[in-house]
């Protein structure tokens, strides 16, 4: 292992835990306070540029985290890392707010152990949910002989992260199958506060939750690969062939032109690949804090008297059974294109033995790659560059007011090669680059009783690859 790698993971690990202390927020959104809050996409940037389309896609020198059967294609050692900016708008009853969120989302470690058994490892952490919301509305409270109004004001912040171990293996040359294992841990706030207007003279109230949780969950996946087709799409030469005639009485000649077709081959090579990941129901463990309290006349915060406390309220959340599959085709390295489809059963979703506001959700995701020069010719460094779009539309698991939130969104991004010398290693580091993305979102619907949020968001992920776990042939 080379001293640079070592330093690059030092930085990379000193960013996440600078970044997950500050308690980082990925969401600001409304719809966050329902179930376990706004689920976040765990892939890198790569895969959210293409519309996060990821079942049957197998790279040689990019994690797809999404289905760990691919981690068997691995060649090399790869460490990933990678952030985003967002910016939105949320807009109800013709009001509009403007959001600004940054944050990490992920960090990978992957390598290739066994080329002869196409046995590969990968490690991770990223964020599994986002919590973030601030809502209020306005109610009144018949007293004796007359109505008060009052104000409920909803508070939430947290998430849960997720760290993994995840292998890939080559069972037969078409098929790989993989896992990971992941522990989620995490801890949520919420707090809903009832306030009176001073003049009543009457308490405020106020609810809090503090929720801390953690449990395993397991994604199995499967891939079909026929990484090598020749003449998939034939192709054919044309040419002419020439007939001349003579009149025997006249002499006359005549030349006659005949467009004939012959099928030739295709020296391209095509790939076809199919993919599936599946998670069982899993149980999380809950452990709450719960207190209710009186506030002082005419202040939201501070403490009057406790009502009622408990520190160690155990329970359960059940997260569903969620499946998703796609399949990919493509020319080598040169383009793909990709198409994915998934459910989860989030009706079966239980926190504390109590349902919540969902529905079973679905994506649908399309993707589409092209790289201009296949062959990393260096003297043309625009043709290294690799360029990606996307769409995804998803039936969210919100559901309000008997009415569905869904989500959709166009993808775009490049990846920029930062390798580009002639030391005798750089035929390892020459996949060393630089991922931009953009991404436009839409969630929610022109109802005035809810929220349309609309986010423009960028992302930046950097992967250094290396070749790592050699064994030489001479000492």
């Amino acid at each position: 292992m080379q001293l640079s790698a070592i330093r690059r993971i030092s930085i990379s690990l000193f960013c996440i835990f600078s970044l997950n202390s500050s308690a980082q927020n990925l969401t600001q959104s409304p719809y966050s306070f329902i179930g376990i809050g706004e689920l976040q996409f765990m892939g890198s940037n790569l895969f959210s540029s293409i519309g996060q389309t990821t079942q049957g896609i197998r790279r040689l020198y990019d994690i797809n985290t999404s289905n760990p059967a691919s981690y068997s294609c691995l060649k090399q050692t790869n460490i990933e890392a990678g952030g985003m900016l967002m910016n939105g708008t949320f807009t109800s009853n013709n009001k509009s707010s403007l959001v600004s969120l940054a944050g990490l989302n992920y960090f990978n470690f992957g390598s290739n152990v066994s080329e002869k058994y196409g046995l590969g490892i990968v490690v991770g952490v990223a964020p599994f949910s986002s919590i973030g919301y601030d809502v209020s509305s306005t109610t009144s409270v018949q007293a004796d002989t007359f109505s008060m109004p009052a104000m409920n004001i909803f508070t939430g912040e947290g998430g849960l992260n997720r760290a993994f171990v995840g292998s890939g293996i080559k069972l037969a040359k078409s098929i790989s199958i993989g896992i990971n294992a992941g522990y989620v841990f995490g801890q949520i706030n919420s707090s809903n506060t009832f306030l009176y207007p001073k003049e009543f003279k009457r308490f405020n109230v106020a609810e809090d939750q503090r929720n801390y949780i953690g449990g395993f969950l397991v994604e199995y996946g499967i891939q079909l690969h026929l990484d090598s087709i020749k003449n998939l799409i034939p192709s054919y030469k044309s040419y002419k062939d020439t007939l001349i005639k003579t009149h025997p009485l006249s002499g006359k000649i005549d030349t006659i032109y005949k467009k004939k077709f012959s099928q030739i081959k295709n020296e391209n090579n095509y790939f076809l690949r199919a993919g599936l990941t599946f998670n069982l129901q899993s149980n999380l463990d809950i452990s709450q804090q719960y207190t209710l309290r009186t506030l002082p006349i005419g202040f939201p915060t501070g403490v009057k008297d406790t009502v009622s406390h408990s520190d160690n309220f155990k329970g359960e959340i059940l997260l569903p059974f969620g499946a998703k599959y796609g399949v990919s085709l493509g020319n080598s390295n040169k383009w793909m294109i990709a198409a994915d489809a998934g459910t989860t059963m989030w009706q079966d979703y239980k926190m504390m033995g109590k349902s919540d506001l969902l529905r079973n959700s679905f994506t649908l995701n399309l993707g589409a790659t092209y790289l201009p020069n296949p062959r990393d010719d260096e003297r043309n460094y625009f043709k290294r560059i690799e360029y990606r779009t996307g769409f995804r539309y998803e039936k969210t698991n919100i559901f309000i007011n008997e009415t569905g939130i869904d989500l959709m969104g166009i993808s775009f991004g490049i990846s920029i090669p930062v390798a580009g010398d002639d030391r005798y290693d750089f035929r390892y580091k020459k996949y060393s680059r630089i991922n931009l993305g953009f991404e436009y979102l839409t969630r929610g619907n022109e109802n005035p009783s809810l929220v349309k949020e609309e986010y423009f968001r960028f992302t930046l992920g950097v992967v250094f690859t290396d070749r790592w776990f050699l064994r030489f042939k001479y000492d």
